[in-house]
């Protein structure tokens, strides 16, 4: 897989990585499915942990949440921390992944697997009508 480096991280991404956590461009998107049609790995991890679906979870991108789900992205993979790709969309108030994650079947139960910190459930955008209860750290 060809290597991408992300200039402002100082890291050295995969492609689909980089693709997944700049934008919702219809570019980005088109790179996506180019990358996942040559055989990217969608649950590639970045060197802090963040998968794909987390990073498009966390800028809001339901076309490439869908996408990433669609190609076998695992939708309760936990980083370092043991977040996932919802608590990820949470903590960003990106409320349209959000809707998407939890209607693919995310759990809204938190872990405590590494920090054992206490898990606090906030209603997200409750002027919107949304109904959920998410958990996060």
């Amino acid at each position: 897989m060809q290597l991408a480096i992300s200039c402002c991280a100082l890291q050295v991404l995969n492609a689909l990585l980089l693709a997944c956590s700049g934008s919702s461009t219809p570019e980005a998107l088109d790179s996506m499915k180019a990358l996942l049609a040559c055989g990217a790995v969608c649950d590639t991890w970045a060197p802090n942990g963040s998968s794909a679906l987390m990073l498009a979870a966390a800028i809001d991108c339901t076309a490439g949440v869908e996408l990433l789900l669609s190609n076998g992205a695992t939708l309760e993979l936990q980083d370092a921390l043991g977040r996932t790709a919802l608590m990820f969309a949470a903590g960003n108030d990106a409320t349209a992944a959000l809707a998407k994650l939890l209607d693919a079947g995310a759990s809204v139960r938190g872990t405590q697997a590494v920090l054992d910190a206490p898990v606090k459930p906030i209603c997200l955008n409750a002027s919107a009508g949304l109904p959920w209860q998410v958990l996060v750290i």
